[in-house]
């Protein structure tokens, strides 16, 4: 059989669209929590809402409208408080933003979180201090 007779097969390249991803640090209350919630879904209604939380409150954050709970162990957040690889799990997850409600608008008790939340290496960053507007970076 020919070379010439042999024709190669070519399948069209099928555009995929990336759902979006955010993530919320469940570093508050369920009433914080909830109102991160709908800023995301107001943002995107098409997001992947995911929210970090410690172990133990799966169940409510999917009722409170996360899509996915990502559960980590200890009690408190922070870049020193994350095992190395979960840390890379989280950063290849490569999320599209980050929010951080707080109880309290006081920069100082949540350095932790912004630590943290920096070397995730998202694009946007909104923190939403207590009762007050939400700031996006």
């Amino acid at each position: 059989m020919s070379s010439a007779l042999v024709q190669p097969v070519v399948t069209p390249q099928v555009a995929v669209a990336v759902r979006p991803r955010i993530l919320i640090v469940r570093s508050c209350r369920m009433a914080q929590l909830l109102g991160a919630v709908v800023l995301a879904r107001m943002r995107n209604r098409a997001a992947e809402i995911v929210v970090l939380s410690h172990r133990g409150h799966r169940h409510l954050l999917r009722a409170a409208g996360a899509d996915r709970v990502i559960e980590v162990p200890g009690r408190r957040f922070g870049l020193f408080r994350l095992a190395p690889w979960t840390l890379a799990r989280l950063r290849s997850e490569k999320f599209n933003e980050i929010i951080i409600p707080q109880m309290t608008a006081r920069p100082d008790a949540h350095v932790n979180l912004y630590q943290m939340v920096a070397a995730l290496r998202a694009p946007r960053v909104t923190i939403v201090p207590g009762e007050e507007q939400p700031q996006t970076f």
